[in-house]
């Protein structure tokens, strides 16, 4: 069967109108991205004559992501929706726990063990 005018006209103007659909609905919202922040200072400490490193913390895979998890009644765990954070759980908790020893002014130095500062205490956490 061949093809008339008429019909490719309709074709294209049909192609044409389901491709201008598109700019309409526009490309999906990007998550929102939540910050963990180190807590409120505490009050002034007194000053501790050494240093400190805070190791990257170990986690199960589970947790070691961008995802927030969510633990379910059941204790199954799950992840908020469109929902992110801007770096893996161990190295926001890690990030949070430097800025905290930062913050209470205890420790003469305070780095993460990538910073390769000698240090004469290491913090190891398990999340």
């Amino acid at each position: 069967m061949k093809a008339n005018r008429r019909d490719v006209l309709l074709l294209g103007g049909a192609t044409l109108a389901l491709a201008g659909c598109g700019d309409l609905l526009g490309p999906p919202p990007s998550p929102p991205i939540y910050i963990l922040q180190a807590p409120a200072p505490l009050p002034p400490m007194a000053r501790l004559p050494w240093s400190l490193s805070v190791i990257r913390p170990t986690a199960p895979s589970a947790l070691n992501t961008e995802r927030i998890p969510l633990i379910q009644p059941d204790l199954t765990l799950d992840y908020y929706a469109n929902a992110d954070l801007p770096d893996a759980i161990p190295d926001l908790v890690q990030s949070a726990l430097v800025e905290a020893f930062e913050k209470s002014g205890a420790p003469t130095n305070v780095a993460r063990e990538a910073d390769a500062v000698h240090a004469d205490y290491d913090l190891f956490l398990d999340i």
